[in-house]
């Protein structure tokens, strides 16, 4: 379990390190996530398991990635007074996250019941999903009428250079 609350502390901070703000923070957050489940899905899977309800080990796990948590809810809670993310309870928001991120890419028995391929392009296809809902979910009111993301920009890059 220290070890599982370690990479996974590190591979938050890392992300958090690269200095971006807002949906682009979050999309990078979500990116990453799912290379971790796609690279070492028992990562994953064993924080998942602890964090069930009756776990030995949850309150160890907890003491572990607390520091991350109230990282990630400052961070959100500054997003949302600069206005680059809807204003919302940043706790609830960080649970929501969490909860969605976690479980879209870890139940990979759900995704199968649910006739969902549990295969990397099914992966990717569900991680761009998610992506989508949480920005359509986080998005300021103001910013509607957004620029294109950068991923938009480098597919509208990519066909005018074909």
């Amino acid at each position: 379990i220290d070890i599982a609350a370690v990479d996974l502390a590190k591979a938050f901070d890392e992300e958090a390190s690269r200095g971006l703000t807002g949906l682009a923070q979050v999309e990078a957050l979500v990116r990453r996530v799912f290379r971790l489940a796609v690279a070492q899905p028992e990562l994953l899977g064993l924080i998942r398991e602890v964090t069930r309800p009756g776990s030995l080990s949850a309150d160890h796990l907890v003491s572990q990635v607390s520091p991350v948590f109230d990282r990630a809810r400052a961070f959100l809670q500054r997003e949302m007074e600069a206005g680059h993310l809807r204003r919302s309870d940043p706790s609830m928001l960080l649970l929501s996250i969490y909860s969605t991120v976690v479980g879209v890419a870890t139940e990979l028995e759900v995704q199968r019941a649910m006739g969902l391929a549990p295969n990397l392009r099914g992966t990717l296809a569900r991680r761009q999903e998610l992506i989508r809902f949480l920005r359509a979910a986080l998005e300021p009111a103001s910013s509607r009428t957004r620029a294109p993301s950068s991923r938009q920009k480098r597919r509208v890059r990519t066909r005018s250079t074909s």
